[in-house]
């Protein structure tokens, strides 16, 4: 359980950095989105740059019991403050 935590700090800080380095290259393409009023599509652009996928459904590189056991998905749920899917039909 200890590691799991560990491996979930690492997350926080690769999540940082990706965001940051994100956030930068897509700079011009927000900058002129604001002046045509297309702030919700800025918004959703910054969620998505913001969003750090952990797992995949369908991927077949996990044991859902293992991550259950060790305190993976108790981590993931912890630290979701919101769902983001790819696939519309995904939605639960």
């Amino acid at each position: 359980m200890k590691y799991v935590k560990k491996m979930f700090k690492y997350f926080d800080i690769l999540q940082k950095t990706a965001s940051d380095l994100m956030h930068k290259k897509y700079e011009d393409l927000v900058n002129k989105m604001r002046p045509l009023d297309r702030i919700k599509d800025v918004e959703k652009l910054s969620e998505y740059i913001e969003s750090l996928p952990i797992i995949g459904f369908n991927s077949s590189f996990y044991d859902i019991g293992l991550l259950s056991k060790y305190g993976f998905m108790h981590e993931i749920k912890k630290k979701m403050w919101k769902t983001f899917y790819y696939k519309k039909w995904c939605e639960i």
